[in-house]
């Protein structure tokens, strides 16, 4: 999270009828194995509180638009789609039914809600609206509650610039923790909230797990490689909007200058690891080289040298859980782009048994037309 554009008009809560699909289409190969995976791991998520993925509508050339000559306008849109349909699977299907996961989306109008709309439904994923989760009076429907994404618009009021993400943010932490306090249960509205962006598909799951289970005592921030920081959980002790008062949005600072506003205001922070922010065309190449390592089996994900202490899983998350980093997250989407755009290739080739067996290795051509 470093910045996010604005969003333009506002969607009034109305009531929407919720949707839950009879089925759910995949369009990525192994799909099958990584849900099984995930289900696996949500035996392992022992937490309560929120999530909150803060989301911009996909759409070519308002996305990404710095990819844009590497993958071309459509193909950046793409990207973002695919990164989002990453999260969006993977963190509905990974946590328990005591986490509310909300999509703050922009632009916060009908057209915004539209977009996210159609991509859940493309993925096959249930959703509901604010208001409708609020109407959820019944246990048995309140349960049901967090078995769904929760849509929930992002305000764009005449005070706020386009560059005030610490405004968007406060407004949809006030919105959450309101959400959480009309549920009857009583563990989540104490809580955390823990907010994501969409630009970093590799989600560290222990991480996450992790935030939320110390929430009642400290925040939890996971720094992203480009100065900003890809995970924040936020105690529900912590003053809003003052925690976001005064963060250099959009500079090698924000995670700096985040973690000040918190400690000034006396709230208690630990760091996770190093996230990676998917927003220059380096970027790009240092993600398809690491879901490359991944699918070639030459690196696990906690064995990755290059960032040494920075890459490191905290060790209180290590023992959160028994997931790896990765497991049951291999990006099946964004991979499925990767594949698509031609930034991976698939090469056939034989292994000292003398079988045939395929890996896959970067497109530098693709990198240096650029």
């Amino acid at each position: 999270i470093k910045s996010v554009s604005s969003a333009h008009g506002f969607c009034a809560h109305r009531r929407v009828h919720t949707h839950t699909p009879m089925h759910k289409s995949h369009h990525c190969d192994n799909d099958t194995h990584t849900h099984t995976n995930i289900e696996k791991n949500k035996k392992n998520m022992k937490a309560n509180g929120a999530i909150v993925l803060v989301a911009k509508c996909p759409i070519p050339g308002k996305s990404k638009t710095r990819l844009t000559p590497l993958l071309g306008s459509d193909g950046a849109a793409s990207l973002a789609r695919a990164m989002l349909s990453d999260i969006l699977v993977t963190l509905l299907s990974s946590f328990p039914e005591n986490v509310l996961k909300v999509l703050l989306y922009a632009p916060g109008n009908e057209e915004g809600e539209a977009h996210m709309v159609d991509i859940l439904k493309d993925l096959g994923l249930p959703y509901t609206t604010t208001t409708a989760a609020d109407d959820d009076d019944d246990e048995e429907e309140e349960e049901d509650v967090y078995q769904r994404w929760i849509l929930l618009p992002m305000v764009n009021d005449t005070s706020l610039q386009s560059s005030d993400l610490g405004g968007k943010l406060s407004n949809g932490l006030n919105r959450v923790r309101t959400l959480q306090s009309k549920l009857s249960s009583s563990s989540n509205e104490n809580g955390g909230v823990v907010f994501l962006g969409m630009d970093s598909p590799e989600l560290p799951l222990n991480e996450i797990s992790h935030a939320l289970q110390i929430s009642q005592k400290k925040a939890h921030l996971c720094p992203a490689n480009d100065g900003g920081y890809g995970m924040l959980c936020v105690p529900s002790h912590a003053p809003c909007p003052t925690i976001f008062e005064h963060v250099q949005w959009s500079t090698h600072l924000t995670a700096v200058s985040q973690l000040k506003a918190l400690t000034d205001c006396g709230v208690e922070v630990s760091l996770g690891k190093l996230m990676f922010d998917i927003d220059e065309m380096e970027d790009v190449r240092g993600l398809a080289g690491r879901l490359c390592n991944v699918r070639n089996g030459v690196l696990d994900g906690d064995e990755r040298k290059e960032g040494g202490v920075l890459e490191r899983c905290t060790p209180g998350a290590m023992a959160s859980s028994s997931l790896k980093d990765g497991d049951g997250n291999m990006c099946l989407y964004t991979w499925d782009a990767l594949m698509k755009l031609g930034i991976i290739l698939k090469q056939e080739g034989g292994n000292e048994d003398g079988q045939d067996r395929h890996f896959f290795i970067l497109n530098d051509k693709a990198f240096a037309s650029c």
